[in-house]
C-alpha cells in the first residue's frame, strides 16, 4: 500500500468508523467509564468552543486541522505495536482493530442497548449524510433536492432530504443497483449522470434544483450538481 499523501507514515492500523465498550480509562478522563458503549469520532471535540455548540458545525476551534492524528496527542507517541515495531494511528480511531486507544474528545458514549454492529454507523458516514440536509444546507418542506452518488454518504443524505420534507428527491448515480434503495429511503427518482442531465433538470423542475448535495468526491459530479 502507498499513499499520495506524503504526510502519512507507515506501518498504520486503518478505520475510522466502529463501536465498542470502554475497556480501561487514563487519568483524568470524566466523560466515559469502564464498560460505557461508545463511539469513536472522526473529528475531535472540545465540547466547550463555539463551533462545538453551533448546531450546524462539529469543526471545533481546537481541533480541527490538526496536522498529527497519527499519534497521540498528550505525548506525541503511538499506543500500537506488533513484533516490537511501532504502528501508527488513523485519524486517532484506527477501528480495524479488537483493541484502540481514542482520546476522550473523539468518544461520543451511547445507549448500551443499541447494537454495536449500528452504532458504528454513526461514526462518519451516516451522520455525515443524514446531517447536510437538516443541519449544514437545512432543506425546507417542499423543495426539490438532488443527490449525486448512492454509497453511505450519499444513501443518508436521501434519508435526511426526505426527513426534512423534500417535495421532489432526485437521486444521481451511475450504478442502476443502487436505485432500489434510495427509492425505498426517500428519493422519488434516479437517474443517471448523463449527458445533458442540467437540461433536463431546468425543464422538468422549472429552472432546475433548489439544493443539490455532492457525496461522490468526483470533480465531474461536483460541477454537475452545481449547474443543476
Amino acid at each position: 500500500m502507498e499513499s499520495r499523501d506524503q504526510t502519512v507514515r507507515f506501518p498504520i492500523v486503518l478505520g475510522h468508523e466502529g463501536a465498542g465498550v470502554v475497556e480501561s480509562v487514563g487519568a483524568g478522563v470524566q466523560s466515559v467509564s469502564v464498560g460505557d458503549h461508545v463511539v469513536p469520532c472522526a473529528f475531535a471535540q472540545c465540547r466547550q468552543c463555539a463551533n462545538c455548540h453551533d448546531s450546524k458545525s462539529n469543526l471545533c476551534d481546537k481541533y480541527f486541522g490538526m496536522k498529527n492524528m497519527q499519534t497521540m496527542e498528550t505525548d506525541g507517541q503511538s499506543r500500537f505495536e506488533c513484533a516490537g515495531q511501532k504502528l501508527f494511528h488513523f485519524g486517532r480511531c484506527s477501528t480495524f482493530s479488537e483493541f484502540t486507544v481514542v482520546p476522550e474528545a473523539q468518544v461520543c458514549k451511547i445507549d448500551s442497548k443499541m447494537p454495536l454492529d449500528m452504532a458504528c454507523l454513526l461514526g462518519c458516514g451516516v451522520p455525515t449524510g443524514y446531517g447536510a440536509p437538516l443541519n449544514g444546507c437545512a432543506v425546507n418542506v417542499g423543495d426539490v433536492v438532488g443527490v449525486w452518488g448512492l454509497g453511505t454518504i450519499g444513501l443518508a443524505a436521501v434519508m435526511g432530504a426526505a426527513e426534512a420534507g423534500a417535495s421532489r428527491l432526485v437521486a444521481v448515480d451511475p450504478n442502476e443497483k443502487r436505485f432500489k434503495m434510495a427509492k425505498e429511503l426517500g428519493a422519488t427518482e434516479c437517474v443517471k449522470p448523463e449527458e445533458g442531465l442540467q437540461k433536463y433538470f431546468f425543464q422538468k423542475f422549472n429552472g432546475g434544483l433548489d439544493i443539490a448535495f455532492e457525496a461522490t468526491g468526483n470533480i465531474k459530479a461536483m460541477g454537475s450538481d452545481v449547474l443543476a
